[in-house]
């Protein structure tokens, strides 16, 4: 992708990632390339990157029984929104 948009792949990690400055005519380079090579963002190698997750496990009985699964909704919607 770097090669692609002519630049560092440090500018392609600030644009992909939202962090630090970047010049707008770039960014749109490197959202170009990014597009036009079909990358999509790997969530576990950030995860791995941020040392976290986001993940949440629950082990049920039977995700079935509707006592379990208003519990997991409830703790799906807890953890989308703190």
């Amino acid at each position: 992708m770097a090669r692609q948009a002519g630049v560092s792949k440090s500018v392609v990690s600030r644009v992909v990632s939202g962090r630090g400055s970047v010049g707008e005519e770039t960014r749109q380079r490197v959202l170009e390339a990014a597009r036009d090579l079909g990358y999509v963002v790997n969530a576990s190698a950030r995860a791995m990157v941020a040392h976290r997750t986001y993940t949440v496990g629950a082990f049920v009985r039977d995700a079935a029984t509707p006592f379990y699964g208003h519990l997991l909704t409830a703790m799906q919607e807890r953890a989308a929104f703190g």
